[in-house]
């Protein structure tokens, strides 16, 4: 357990680094995906999804494990509180 919390940390630390590298370094632009857009998507993919389902039967049961870990983890995670509202209350607005 220990081994897993360190690697997500070391993941976390990284993926900041690197955003804060394109940002300073490198003078990236970053903005979020609007939401309109993540939905489309999402039905693309749903779509695509459900084709690829009706002719692999792997990839099926690779789809439906995916959806049921998520039934699981995505409530629990909707609970959790934000971490915008904490960024904010710390750091002030995102630039």
């Amino acid at each position: 357990l220990e081994t897993a919390f360190r690697s997500l940390m070391e993941f976390n630390r990284k993926d900041a680094e690197g955003l804060r590298d394109l940002k300073e370094k490198h003078k990236v632009t970053l903005v979020r995906t609007p939401e309109d857009v993540l939905i489309e998507h999402w039905k693309a993919w749903d779509k695509i999804a459900q084709e690829e389902a009706a002719k692999d039967p792997f990839f099926k049961k690779v789809l439906d494990s995916q959806r049921a870990y998520a039934a699981l983890v995505v409530p629990a995670r909707r609970f959790m509180n934000s971490y915008e509202i904490t960024g904010k209350y710390y750091y002030g607005e995102m630039k």
